[in-house]
């Protein structure tokens, strides 16, 4: 049978008894507890934890070469691309090229049509030859046969001025017997003319003119101003005559010439009056008899005679004009020779002095002169030529070509791309701080992964791009492309050498550690690591603590070292690093043994530093480029 648990009121006693015991003798009580707590986290640590054991892989220091790189990703394209252009217009005569053709520097491509050019060239080479030899002739002295020509040329100025003179002499003799000519005939012709106008052969009762103008007033009105302006015509005539006539008759051959040129003058100009008379007197009657046979009307007997005298005044009247004009023009011609030929003769005696004394300073520049100007004339027709030609700018390739042999052209003809390429990369605003035009780097290609080149940064972007928040710049790498499969436009990889060193102390990057007074390194002393063997991977041994002792040394792990005396902090300085290693500047010598990592029991394996490590890497995976190593901040 089950037994059943009961609460029974006689147990309180029992139980206030014990928690009052404990109340008086609290002190005793928490001592007892406190010592038992200490035993046997005692006995835990003896009987329950095994002792650890801390062991260091050691790196001897060395001289070795470090660099430090930063890396970008981008395209390539090439390092110029031109559109090549025909200075000038014309037919195509030559094509040297087709598209993809490898051509070098200075090559003709293309040629137009040159004949027009080679003329212009041939023409500027004689005139500069032309000059040239001018300039020889003024800068030789004068030779005897040309001081001869020039005193030749002196007489024959002389002896034509006294031809002149004596021409005009002769004008004036020629030109007054002209006049006397014609004043044989002039008193008869004015006579004669007076009888027509005013005789009374057609009416007894009227002057002659007024009797042919009432014969066809009636049908012709207009006669009686024709017939005022014969009357006036014949004033004019007279009155010149007159005037003329006592000028004639005061004078001789002996006058003055300047008499005898006035007589010739004004017997011109009367003669051309009384000319001028006759005719307006033949037109007055041919008229009249024109209205009179319209309108059958009787002709007076006295208009043949009439107009048989008008016509024999005519002919006269002209030849005397004509004779006078030629005579008054004699003199001016004479006169004008006279001019000349004093001009003539003090320009060739002053040419005849100057060639006696030599060739003046100012002739000379003046040819100097000259000579310069044509022969920029010939430089600019061979410039002028050369356009005529097409020619390779720098070595490279002719990547398209738009036009054939035949063609009339006048532009662009084709793109022609240089061989060497550009790879254009973006680097973020960290990196690019270290990037310098000149710096050595060295890329690959996605589509070409055995193929590595070497370049060289060309230019950086001055101002940088912001893309979500993020700056980047762009960085040109040139480089000698070599290899065929090489195209504009792939995707390469750059990595930049921004520092590098030769011949250094380096460490391994791990190995450096840092606190408040700045860099150390962990120094061990008494090991040798030349004694220390690498890991047999490959050993069956089943204990892989396996010792063995170095007389004079520590004991030596496979695993590393434990050391007779613990690792001795050594400050340093460092300078330029990688991903993996770390320049030493001072600190430290060849031959030092450090601590580059340090292994426990627990099978745990730790850098030689407190933290992840003393030289993080900034610009890892930014957007426009990666920093694979850098500088080392001191």
């Amino acid at each position: 049978m089950a037994k059943t648990l009961r609460w029974s009121p006689n147990a309180m006693p029992r139980m206030s008894g014990l928690y009052g015991y404990v109340r008086t003798h609290k002190m005793y009580v928490v001592g007892a507890l406190m010592v038992a707590g200490v035993a046997a986290y005692g006995a835990y640590s003896y009987w329950g934890t095994t002792p650890t054991e801390t062991r260091y892989i050691p790196y001897a220091v060395r001289l070795t070469d470090i660099e430090s790189t930063v890396s970008g990703s981008g395209q390539l394209s090439a390092s110029n691309q031109i559109d090549l252009k025909t200075k000038v217009s014309g037919e195509v005569v030559y094509v040297g090229v087709k598209a993809g053709d490898s051509v070098r520097a200075g090559a003709t491509l293309v040629q137009l049509d040159t004949r027009s050019a080679q003329k212009s060239v041939r023409d500027a080479e004689a005139n500069l030859q032309s000059a040239k030899l001018s300039l020889q002739k003024l800068e030789q002295p004068p030779t005897n046969l040309e001081i001869l020509q020039a005193e030749n040329a002196v007489a024959q100025a002389v002896q034509g001025k006294a031809d002149a003179v004596e021409n005009l002499a002769s004008s004036y003799e020629s030109g007054f017997n002209t006049t006397a000519d014609a004043f044989l005939d002039l008193p008869t012709i004015m006579a004669g003319l007076n009888t027509v106008l005013y005789g009374h052969t057609v009416n007894t009762s009227q002057d002659n003119i007024n009797a042919y103008r009432e014969l066809v007033r009636d049908k012709d009105p207009g006669i009686i101003e024709l017939s005022e302006t014969v009357i006036a015509s014949y004033q004019d005539a007279r009155d010149s005559y007159d005037a003329v006539f006592d000028t004639y008759s005061s004078l001789s051959r002996t006058s003055s010439t300047a008499d005898i040129e006035r007589l010739i003058k004004e017997s011109y100009s009367a003669t051309h009056d009384i000319a001028e008379a006759v005719k307006r007197t033949a037109d007055f009657l041919n008229h009249v008899n024109d209205v009179a046979t319209t309108y059958d009307k009787t002709i007076p007997s006295a208009y043949t005679t009439h107009k048989s005298s008008l016509d024999s005044y005519t002919s006269t009247m002209s030849a005397h004009v004509t004779s006078l004009l030629t005579a008054k023009n004699a003199i001016e011609s004479a006169r004008v020779a006279i001019t000349t030929s004093e001009r003539t003769l003090a320009e060739r005696q002053a040419s005849l002095v100057d060639l006696k004394s030599g060739s003046d300073n100012i002739d000379l520049e003046s040819q100097r002169i000259s000579v310069r100007q044509r022969e920029n004339a010939l430089r600019d027709a061979k410039e002028t030529l050369a356009d005529y030609y097409v020619r390779a700018p720098f070595d490279g390739v002719m990547a398209t070509l738009d036009v054939q042999k035949g063609e009339s052209v006048s532009g662009t003809i084709g793109t022609f791309i240089t061989k060497s390429a550009v790879a254009e990369v973006t680097l973020n605003e960290v990196d690019v701080a270290q990037v310098a035009v000149g710096q050595v780097a060295t890329l690959t290609f996605d589509a070409l992964e055995d193929v590595e080149l070497t370049g060289e940064v060309l230019s950086i972007d001055p101002v940088g791009t912001v893309t979500q928040g993020v700056v980047s710049y762009g960085v040109k790498i040139g480089f000698k492309a070599g290899d065929a499969r090489i195209k504009p436009g792939m995707s390469v990889s750059a990595t930049i050498v921004i520092a590098s060193r030769k011949d250094v102390l380096t460490v391994p990057l791990a190995a450096v550690k840092s606190d408040r007074t700045g860099s150390y390194v962990d120094v061990l002393d008494g090991v040798d690591v030349p004694a220390f063997p690498v890991r047999n991977r490959a050993s069956t041994s089943p204990d892989r603590n396996a010792e063995k002792t170095v007389p004079g040394r520590s004991t030596i792990f496979t695993e590393g070292v434990v050391p007779a005396s613990a690792p001795r902090k050594v400050s340093v300085e460092t300078g330029i690093a990688n991903d993996t290693m770390v320049e030493i500047v001072s600190g430290l010598v060849a031959g030092d043994i450090i601590v580059s990592r340090t292994i426990t029991d627990a099978g745990v394996t730790t850098a030689g530093a407190p933290q992840t490590s003393l030289f993080p890497t900034p610009g890892g995976n930014r957007q426009g480029g990666q920093r694979t190593n850098g500088a080392i901040p001191r």
